[in-house]
Parts: C-alpha cells; sequence; structure tokens
C-alpha cells in the first residue's frame, strides 16, 4: 500500500523562491524512477521508485517556509529519534510495516519513506545531496 502522508501547502502559505537542486546518489538495485517533480518545476522535490515484488520508496523535500503540514497515523506508529550524517531524524515504523525517516537541514525539510527496509532507507537519505 502506497501512502501520500498528508502533504498539505495551507492556502495562506507564500512561496519562496531559493535556489535549490536536490541529488540522489544511491539508488536501490532494481528499483526504477516512476514519478519526479523539483524545485524548478513544482517548487518541491519528490521522487517516487518502484522495484520487484512491489517494494517502493519515495523522496520528499519542501521548503519549510512553504507552511507544509506532515499528518502521519499516530495510533498505530512507533517514533524513535535517530541520527544520520549528522542530522537528528524521527524514524517512524508504521503498522503495516512502512518506515518513514523525517529531519531537516537549513530550511528545507525532508521525508524518505517506503516499504524497503530501514537500512536501505537510511542508505538512501545518506545519498541525499543539496546545493542551495
Amino acid at each position: 500500500m502506497i501512502y501520500d502522508y498528508a502533504f498539505v501547502k495551507k492556502p495562506n502559505a507564500f512561496s519562496i523562491d531559493m535556489p535549490v537542486s536536490i541529488q540522489v546518489d544511491y539508488s536501490l538495485e532494481n528499483f526504477e524512477l516512476d514519478h519526479l517533480e523539483t524545485f524548478e518545476t513544482e517548487g518541491r522535490y519528490v521522487a517516487r521508485y518502484f522495484g520487484p515484488s512491489e517494494e517502493w520508496y519515495t523522496i520528499r523535500a519542501d521548503y519549510i517556509d512553504n507552511c507544509v503540514e506532515i499528518t502521519l497515523d499516530n495510533e498505530h506508529s512507533r517514533y524513535y529519534s535517530i541520527e544520520f550524517k549528522n542530522h537528528s531524524a524521527l524514524w517512524v515504523n508504521m503498522q503495516d510495516g512502512t518506515n518513514v525517516i523525517l529531519w531537516k537541514e537549513k530550511n528545507v525539510s525532508y521525508m524518505v519513506y517506503g516499504s524497503i527496509e530501514l537500512v536501505d532507507l537510511l542508505a538512501v537519505a545518506e545519498s541525499i545531496i543539496t546545493t542551495h
């Protein structure tokens, strides 16, 4: 099952025009990019990958100043504080086995989530390079 986690831009939000480029230097073997949105075209970054056996993961980034809300199931999820690559992050393990990693760097929020194992999700998250 694929979740979009309700990223909602608030109606009175203002958009800031900052040059941000995201590069992902790691992709799981046999996974293919299915969907891509960039800051240049959409004002956010979304990359969705699908692999064998219906496995999937998504990389999502947005300007914090764009007033984006993230809604996660908090009834049947477990939350953990983790650190990777000098980032303090939140790892959410959903009841259905979906893993979610959330963190921020400067004025950009990141969310990497999917049906893959946490170790693979962390490898993807660690490979994200942001140029401001």
